[in-house]
């Protein structure tokens, strides 16, 4: 997973200024990687509840954000 792609995007989705396209990449991106369930990538597919699935879905993304980085410095010393 390209990670500074992941960054750009959440931090789109996050201010509400990621364009539809960005938006499908972020999730598509998130469900090939095994971020968020084929439920949850349906339902964005679908548009049920996207404004939810996508605040959800940054939550994910927040968590694994931290714990990548967190990682990072323990590899670093």
């Amino acid at each position: 997973m390209n990670i500074e792609r992941l960054i750009y995007l959440t931090d789109a989705v996050r201010n509400k200024t990621a364009t539809k396209a960005e938006k499908d990449e972020w999730m598509l991106m998130l469900y090939n990687d095994g971020k968020i369930s084929s439920t949850q990538y349906n339902k964005y597919l679908k548009d049920r509840n996207t404004d939810e699935i996508l605040e959800a879905t940054l939550a994910v993304v927040a968590i694994f954000l931290i714990g990548y980085l967190f990682l990072n410095l323990i590899g670093k010393k």
